[in-house]
């Protein structure tokens, strides 16, 4: 019986991607070998069999199926599937884009990238309404890399309609938390900004001389390492901090819309700060779950180690650890002993965020 099932599953996932082939021509790259590891462009020519499979592939493919066949309803013949949108590079790379659905009209081109993911976080709680309107990342969190392919492709259309206005758009389907409970709805995440033709050479620059992943959850992902094809690369790291002026162009846009919406967050929390009464905090929802803001009074404990150590023993261990900034101290105290630091310690690196 499970057998039969599986087979079941197989036709499902055949289903959803019949008829569906981009093809590009000799030598041409698409969108989102620019955003992700450029191995994998070259594994997908030389093991075709290998297909990315699963659930939300399926779910993603099936939408993508309704949505063009809803504007071919309604537009006709002015509704494009998937056409071919190309930009040649002066560094002799040619990039095809292939925006889900293009619809032409006299004085406008309306693009949508169709996406289907699991869940995304959103502050738009308590709202009635399946379908949501947003931009620039507001009210939904939309994926970095869905926005940049967004942007590459409006890039792209402008250049292609280049006498008509490109309005494009992210149309998702997903679940979003409203209230204390998930709910799906229809996204349309508007996208403000094309990328710039800096940016376009800087990636494709990439592309030729970085073979590595871009995110560090890619190779986590690759059904070529799960196909043993490929062992799985380090994330391309920057060798050594780079100032505001020296970053890609969309970095830089991106670094200066953070600065700005921290400075004008610590300057509506100075204002908080002084208009809230001493011990008095304010509890709201945020993503779903009560959150305090204000002046919080938390009991602190300081300990007494030498008396906690004289009745417990070792047993104090289990409860101690070492702070960071003790490290130089403790070293010293290991070296007065005639021992070396190394006998005593592991050496690991984690690379993690720092915000502002």
């Amino acid at each position: 019986m499970e057998e039969i099932l599986k087979k079941l599953v197989d036709e499902i996932s055949s289903l959803a991607t019949e008829g569906r082939e981009i093809t590009y021509s000799k030598n041409a790259i698409g969108i989102t070998t620019l955003l992700f590891c450029p191995l994998k462009a070259e594994f997908r020519q030389q093991h075709p069999e290998i297909k990315t499979e699963g659930p939300e592939i399926d779910d993603g493919y099936f939408f993508e199926k309704a949505v063009k066949q809803a504007a071919t309803n309604l537009f006709g013949k002015r509704t494009l599937i998937e056409p071919t949108i190309p930009y040649e590079s002066p560094q002799g790379v040619r990039i095809e884009g292939h925006p889900d659905l293009v619809i032409v009209g006299k004085e406008k081109v309306l693009a949508l990238e169709c996406k289907a993911p699991n869940f995304l976080f959103s502050t738009a709680n308590g709202i009635g309404d399946s379908i949501l309107f947003c931009k620039n990342g507001q009210t939904v969190s939309i994926s970095p890399h869905y926005q940049l392919q967004a942007r590459i492709q409006k890039f792209l259309l402008q250049k292609h309609f280049n006498n008509k206005e490109i309005v494009h758009y992210i149309f998702a389907k997903t679940l979003i938390r409203s209230k204390s409970r998930l709910k799906k709805v229809y996204i349309f995440h508007e996208t403000q900004t094309a990328a710039t033709q800096q940016e376009m050479e800087y990636m494709i620059s990439q592309f030729l001389n970085e073979k590595s992943p871009r995110y560090p959850w890619e190779c986590h992902y690759c059904p070529y390492k799960k196909h043993g094809i490929c062992e799985g690369k380090a994330v391309t790291q920057q060798a050594a901090a780079q100032t505001l002026k020296e970053v890609p162009p969309h970095l830089k846009n991106l670094t200066e819309s953070y600065i700005q919406a921290h400075t004008t967050l610590k300057e509506i929390e100075a204002m908080l700060k002084e208009a809230l009464p001493p011990d008095t905090h304010i509890e709201l929802p945020l993503n779903g779950k009560p959150t305090k803001i204000g002046w919080i009074t938390r009991t602190r404990y300081i300990w007494n180690i030498p008396k906690l150590f004289n009745t417990l023993g070792k047993q104090i261990f289990d409860f101690l650890y070492l702070k960071p900034r003790a490290t130089a101290a403790l070293e010293e105290a290991i070296q007065r002993s005639g021992k070396d630091p190394q006998q005593f310690r592991e050496k690991t690196s984690k690379t993690t965020w720092k915000a502002l």
